[in-house]
């Protein structure tokens, strides 16, 4: 019986977490599309294991011609970020890919895997490793999905109306690009 309030108080800490987890997932996975005309301003270098990192070009490339009838979850824009990674330490260092991210003041979304092995084939893997000095230039693709809710804004980003601007980001979360347009 002494164990009654302490079993209760565990499950309903499990609940909120779970109720939690689930409104982020939500609010994390809300995407809109984003207009076509992308240029790279603040791009400050990052630094991470010895390597700064810096963003040389992105262009915008649209997926989809009519988003009248798509399916929740088609992607229907992508952003190619190429980006230079050089080594500035004395050691051998080490980057993952997958610690890269685009995001907007809504929504988050980490680099396509896929696509990535496409538009790099000669990546072995998503962890480049760099001898000191060395440096290699990538082109890292974020998908941008369609959602419910998003017709309106993309009819003001498509006409040119909107204003939204998307940050590169580097595990665990430093912004070091701003793409805008």
């Amino acid at each position: 019986m002494r164990y009654k309030y302490l079993w209760t108080a565990v499950a309903v800490i499990f609940a909120v977490t779970g109720i939690i987890a689930a409104v982020r997932s939500v609010q994390l996975n809300h995407q809109y599309p984003v207009p076509r005309n992308v240029m790279v301003s603040e791009n400050t270098p990052a630094e991470k294991n010895g390597c700064a990192i810096t963003v040389t070009d992105s262009v915008l490339e649209p997926l989809a011609d009519d988003m009248e009838d798509l399916p929740v979850g088609e992607p229907i824009y992508m952003v190619k970020a190429s980006l230079r990674i050089e080594n500035i330490s004395d050691y051998d260092s080490s980057i993952y890919l997958t610690d890269f991210g685009l995001q907007s003041d809504i929504w988050y979304n980490q680099m396509s895997r896929h696509e990535t092995t496409v538009l790099n084939p000669e990546l072995e893997s998503a962890v480049i490793t760099l001898h000191p000095g060395e440096s290699e230039e990538i082109v890292l693709p974020f998908m941008i999905y369609w959602d419910r809710g998003m017709e309106e804004m993309a009819k003001q980003l498509m006409a040119g109306e909107a204003d939204l601007d998307l940050v590169i980001t580097q595990y665990p979360v430093k912004r070091f690009c701003r793409l805008s347009y």
